[in-house]
C-alpha cells in the first residue's frame, strides 16, 4: 500500500488506465462501469487533494463542456450514488422535471441533451479523456513525496463492527496457525 501522496497518485492513475482502458475495448459493453470509475477516480483525486467537496475534480471536468457547477454536482452524485447502489443511473429532479442520465459511449455527445423525454448524456469515453488530462496537469503539481493527506488515512480504514471482533481475532489466529504447520 503506497504510503505518500505521489506514490498513491501513481498507483490511483495506473489502476484506472488498466481498469478502464480494458473495458473501452469491448465496444458492447462496460458503460455503467467505466462512468463509475470516473465518477470514483475523480473523488479519489479529491480525497487525495485534500479538497472538501468531494465532487470538485468531477465539477472541474464538466465545465469544460459548459456544464453549470451546481448540475455538475447533480449529475456526479446521481451518477455516482445510482451506479454504485443500484448498478443504474439515478435520476436528476430538478423542480418538477426529472431528468435521466443517459451513459452512453461513442455516437452520443458528452453532455449533450435529450429533450422528450429529458436526459443528459454521458459519453464515457470523452469522460475517461477528460479525467486522464486532469492526471497529466496533476502530474506536474503534484509533490514527489508528501505525506498522505489525515483525510485521506482515515478514510480509508473501515471501522468493524464491535461484534465482529472476536470473529476476526479467531479468523486471524487460526490463519497463523495454518501457516505455522
Amino acid at each position: 500500500m503506497p504510503d505518500t501522496v505521489r506514490e498513491t497518485f501513481d498507483q490511483l492513475r495506473q489502476f484506472l488506465k488498466w481498469d478502464i482502458t480494458r473495458m473501452l475495448e469491448h465496444k458492447d459493453a462496460g458503460n455503467y462501469a467505466v462512468a463509475v470509475l470516473v465518477a470514483i477516480g475523480c473523488e479519489a483525486l479529491v480525497r487525495l487533494q485534500d479538497i472538501k467537496q468531494i465532487e470538485a475534480v468531477f465539477v472541474e471536468l464538466m465545465a469544460k463542456h459548459k456544464v453549470s457547477a451546481v448540475m455538475a454536482a447533480d449529475v456526479f452524485f446521481a451518477l455516482r450514488n445510482g451506479i454504485a447502489h443500484t448498478y443504474d443511473t439515478n435520476f436528476v429532479q430538478s423542480g418538477n422535471v426529472k431528468i435521466e442520465l443517459i451513459v452512453s459511449r461513442g455516437a452520443e455527445t458528452h453532455a449533450s441533451v435529450r429533450r422528450d423525454p429529458p436526459g443528459f448524456v454521458l459519453n464515457v469515453e470523452t469522460m475517461w479523456k477528460d479525467l486522464e488530462e486532469k492526471f497529466v496537469e496533476l502530474d506536474k503539481a503534484m509533490p514527489r513525496g508528501g505525506a498522505l493527506p489525515e483525510s485521506w488515512v482515515l478514510y480509508k480504514i473501515y471501522r468493524g463492527h464491535d461484534g465482529a471482533v472476536a470473529h476476526w481475532k479467531q479468523w486471524l489466529a487460526q490463519a497463523e496457525e495454518a501457516k505455522l504447520r
